[in-house]
């Protein structure tokens, strides 16, 4: 259903920049947003069955929602404010005045920092998980996985708040649903860049460095504890109600694996 959905998108030419000035912006952002909201189900979908995408990021132009909001582009780009701390509204100044971040931008917000997360998800998944990696040594597929994970922590400075995630002291509870998304995507996304460090490289490639074999090990732990932190952050025993209120319900399912495998770890 969603390839279908998204050949469909692609005939109607949602996937590029719409330049025509007689189309409003609300309905400039509409169509993005339809985009995007395939565009991120499709990453969900091939992340669960490892199925190749049918979306060649390169071949569409469409903006981030956002970028079509009316406000000042610094409000959305800013690496100086977190998403659960967005940018407070300001009084006009000699420049011209500023839009308020209410309700309304608070929404603009969560979108982008979900596309740009949908984004390294997609370079993931094209550069760890695609048939041609087969080719590639595994001292470049480790280089990979190192650009890979610095571009998601710098995802991750820029958008997610520091120091709300100590499950331990029950913050979990006091979390935005927005926030909640994102955290639980990051997780995610980091157990994609380092699960191959989990499949027992020692047997499979023979003479390794004590480097690389460090690397592998360290990567491999990181992977451990992302699901560990996915984990701890879900109710337990599972409450539906929790994903409806705050989680990811379209693909709680998948994310409640994580409960039923550690323990097994």
């Amino acid at each position: 259903m969603i390839g279908i959905s998204l050949r469909h998108a692609q005939a109607a030419g949602l996937h590029l920049r719409n330049e025509d000035p007689s189309t409003p912006t609300s309905r400039k952002r509409t169509m993005a947003q339809t985009w995007w909201a395939l565009h991120s189900i499709e990453c969900v979908l091939t992340s669960i069955t490892g199925r190749p995408r049918i979306i060649a990021r390169k071949d569409c132009t469409v903006p981030n929602p956002a970028t079509l909001m009316e406000y000042s582009s610094t409000d959305v780009h800013t690496d100086q404010h977190h998403f659960a701390a967005p940018p407070a509204a300001t009084s006009s100044t000699a420049s011209g005045p500023t839009k308020s971040t209410g309700p309304t931008a608070r929404t603009d917000l969560f979108v982008h920092a979900w596309v740009e997360l949908d984004h390294i998800q997609h370079k993931i998944l094209s550069h760890l998980y695609s048939a041609r990696t087969a080719v590639y040594s595994w001292t470049y597929m480790q280089n990979e996985i190192s650009s890979l994970t610095s571009e998601l922590e710098a995802w991750a400075l820029q958008w997610l708040p520091h120091g709300p995630f100590d499950t331990t002291s029950g913050a979990e509870s006091r979390l935005e649903r927005e926030t909640t998304l994102l955290y639980i995507y990051y997780q995610s996304a980091k157990i994609c860049i380092t699960r191959p460090c989990l499949c027992r490289l020692d047997r499979r490639i023979k003479g390794q460095s004590q480097s690389s074999a460090r690397f592998n090990q360290v990567t491999a732990e990181a992977c451990v504890k992302a699901a560990l932190n996915i984990a701890s952050l879900l109710p337990d025993p599972p409450s539906p109600t929790f994903f409806y209120a705050k989680g990811p319900w379209w693909c709680a399912v998948h994310i409640s694996e994580f409960e039923d495998e550690l323990p097994l770890a």
